[in-house]
């Protein structure tokens, strides 16, 4: 099967769309599809800003830390960051406060962001 490559406003394209969209109706669909794709990605960034500034909050005691913790932070994934973030909390939980009723919600906060990253990457990636 032919792939075709599709010019948007965004960038070339080449899914095999063109199986069963063509001309106009290719780029009209493509052009929704782009609008949705970029605020998913806008609101995953806010979300992985979040997990940095909550991570800084736990391991920063002034400014002349934050900048330090901020420049590790910009060399991990997402997906490392969700990890630090989750053991920084499960230490408070499970070590230094015994909140043992918290577990099951720290555990049930890290399914649903690993969620949100394979989401992300599933949307941004077709991975």
């Amino acid at each position: 099967m032919k792939r075709n490559q599709i010019k948007t406003p965004y960038r070339y394209y080449d899914y095999g769309i063109g199986d069963w969209l063509e001309g106009d109706e290719k780029d009209k669909f493509l052009n929704q599809v782009a609008f949705h794709i970029g605020w998913i990605i806008i609101e995953f960034n806010s979300l992985e800003d979040s997990i940095n500034w909550y991570i800084k909050e736990i391991l920063s005691n002034n400014e002349a830390q934050d900048e330090t913790v901020f420049l590790f932070l910009s060399n991990m994934t997402i997906r490392q960051k969700v990890d630090l973030l989750i053991r920084l909390y499960g230490r408070w939980i499970l070590r230094e406060y015994e909140l043992v009723d918290l577990r099951d919600k720290l555990k049930s906060l890290e399914n649903r962001l690993k969620d949100a990253i394979q989401r992300r990457n599933k949307y941004a990636h077709g991975v």
